[in-house]
């Protein structure tokens, strides 16, 4: 019974009234992007439940524009939060601890790393 369309067109989601940008601190290659914090972060701006029954904000939620193998430098933007809610300085200190850095280059993850056949 949902609308689809939002598959075509992101705007039937609404545009959340905020928006921060997390801002790379370092350079270096994206050598880990932590899900779960990316997940809590995502929640806290109002993009999932803490407790059932609790109101969906359909425009909130996380851009991730730098992901695992992706070489990063000073000040670029690692992702984008939005949200009707304030963005705290501490959420967007949250999400930054999701990712860690290295000196080398990475090698970027397979998004299919197998078939498995009957």
């Amino acid at each position: 019974g949902g609308d689809i369309s939002a598959f075509d067109d992101y705007s039937n989601f609404g545009t959340a009234k905020n928006k921060a940008d997390l801002i790379s601190l370092k350079e270096g290659y994206v050598s880990k992007c932590d899900a779960l914090i990316c997940g809590l972060t995502s929640m806290n701006l109002g993009a999932g439940r803490k407790v059932k029954g609790e109101k969906i904000d359909l425009s909130a939620g996380i851009i991730l524009h730098k992901k695992v193998g992706d070489h990063v430098k000073k000040d670029d933007i690692l992702a984008t939060l939005y949200s009707n809610k304030a963005i705290s300085v501490k959420l967007i200190d949250q999400l930054r601890s999701a990712f860690e850095f290295s000196d080398v280059p990475m090698k970027k993850m397979r998004l299919i790393s197998g078939i498995i056949n009957d």
